[in-house]
């Protein structure tokens, strides 16, 4: 047995999902693996997991200076998504390419369907803001960034009450500027 498995022997895996936040603990020293299960705390999940750990902790008899290893995981931006409740987003992209989400070319839910209603997009229409910019496909600039467009740009993000702000852009990492 590992000097790991003897000192630190609790291995913890955790999803926190939208109504519970799930444990599964490993003790090696046992080999006996239990399952926990208590409430999600949607205002702050870190609340919920820590007292899922401390509730698991005291039930199954292990201190916290045991745990090895703590996986995580969440269904939470899953769930955000599909329920559509999801923070107010305005996605900045290279001009002209603002309705590369709605075109959706590559899924369709009946191949043979000609009146399909489209998927919903995540970020309206009026909150795709196109930026002045492009890249080649090997990084390089084929129209530099022009930061004199920025503090418009920003007025605007402003006035459209944004709670978050993507980038996407082709070609290239995030605007790192914004």
């Amino acid at each position: 047995m590992s000097t790991e498995s003897t000192s630190r022997p609790i291995r913890i895996a955790v999803d926190i999902g939208g109504t519970f936040t799930d444990l599964q603990i490993l003790d090696a020293r046992l080999g006996v693996a239990r399952a926990w299960k208590t409430p999600t705390t949607p205002e702050d999940p870190s609340i919920g997991l820590m007292t899922g750990i401390k509730e698991a902790a005291a039930r199954f008899g292990f201190a916290l200076s045991e745990v090895g290893l703590l996986l995580h995981g969440t269904t939470i931006a899953t769930n955000a998504v599909l329920e559509r409740k999801l923070a107010r987003g305005v996605l900045l992209t290279t001009a002209g390419f603002e309705d590369v989400l709605e075109i959706n070319r590559h899924v369709r839910r009946d191949i043979y369907g000609l009146a399909q209603e489209p998927f919903p997009t995540l970020i309206p229409r009026d909150r795709r803001l196109g930026v002045q910019e492009r890249l080649r496909a090997d990084g390089s600039a084929e129209i530099p960034l022009d930061e004199a467009q920025l503090p418009a740009l920003l007025d605007r993000i402003q006035d459209l009450g944004a709670e978050t702000v993507e980038a996407a852009r082709l070609l290239g990492e995030c605007l790192g500027r914004i």
